[in-house]
């Protein structure tokens, strides 16, 4: 249950902080113009590959676990 919880405060701070890299940080990169919409685009694939990224995670967990054990994948 703590690791449950640790996971969802990590992608919580992680996707919130990715909306402010990707607004202020990204932006002035090479001193390319993006509009705001840009913006947001980027950072929705961002995020939905990194949910995509967690799906998989997930899916490969148990066979991951039944090959080498459950403390190593922990």
């Amino acid at each position: 249950m703590g690791a449950g919880i640790a996971t969802i405060f990590f992608n919580t701070i992680r996707d919130g902080a990715a909306v402010y890299y990707f607004l202020y940080y990204f932006k002035g990169i090479n001193n390319v113009q993006f509009s705001s919409s840009m913006i947001l685009a980027i950072s929705t694939i961002y995020l939905l590959l990194g949910q995509a990224a967690n799906i998989v995670g997930v899916v490969l967990a148990k066979p991951v676990s039944d090959r080498i054990g459950k403390k190593k994948p922990f």
